[in-house]
This record gives structure tokens, C-alpha cells and sequence, in this order.
């Protein structure tokens, strides 16, 4: 498998595990509104807020800022957001040459 750097990585290097709508969604897409400029969360925090793995939590919350359903975000807030969520799923990358088990 080959790796992309954070840097280097667009929008359709993460696909969506599974649909998130509704206040599910919502609450999502707040909670790392609230915390995308210091990382995100903590992934004790996202599992047990949301019952998921940060993986997950951040690959789901990136399909739903590309949506740009939330007109409310701004379209520099929703890059940064989306900036953190690409990062993240790449940190927790097991075949990623810089992941932590490495």
C-alpha cells in the first residue's frame, strides 16, 4: 500500500465507512469544531462521546464537511477541519511509515 503524505493527500483519499446523518451528524461535526484547533480530540474522548475509533470518527466527519452541508462553517474553517480529519486518519495509518508503532 502506498502512502501520502498529510500534505499531499485531497479529499478522495478518505472514503466514508458507513452514512452518519441526523443529530448524529451534527454532533459530530461540532465536536471537532470545538476541538480541531488542538487535533481534534483525543481518541478517548471520540469513542466515548461516539462509541467509534478516532479512525472512524474522522473519516465520517470528513465526508460530512465535503458535503458542505453546515452552512454555518466558514469555508477557511471547514479546510482547517478537513486538514485535521486527513491527518488524523493518516496517523492512524498502521501501514504508514511514520505511524507511532513504528
Amino acid at each position: 500500500m502506498t502512502t501520502i503524505p498529510v500534505a499531499a493527500r485531497t479529499d478522495s483519499d478518505i472514503s466514508l465507512d458507513s452514512e452518519v446523518s441526523g443529530s448524529a451528524a451534527a454532533d459530530m461535526v461540532s465536536f471537532l469544531r470545538r476541538w480541531y484547533q488542538y487535533g481534534g480530540g483525543s481518541d478517548s474522548d471520540i469513542f466515548v462521546t461516539f462509541g467509534v475509533s478516532a479512525r472512524h470518527y474522522f473519516r465520517s466527519v470528513h465526508a460530512l464537511l465535503q458535503s458542505g452541508s453546515d452552512e454555518t462553517i466558514s469555508e477557511r474553517e471547514r479546510n482547517s477541519m478537513m486538514r485535521v480529519c486527513r491527518a488524523r486518519v493518516w496517523l492512524t495509518d498502521p501501514q504508514s511509515p511514520s505511524h507511532p508503532s513504528r
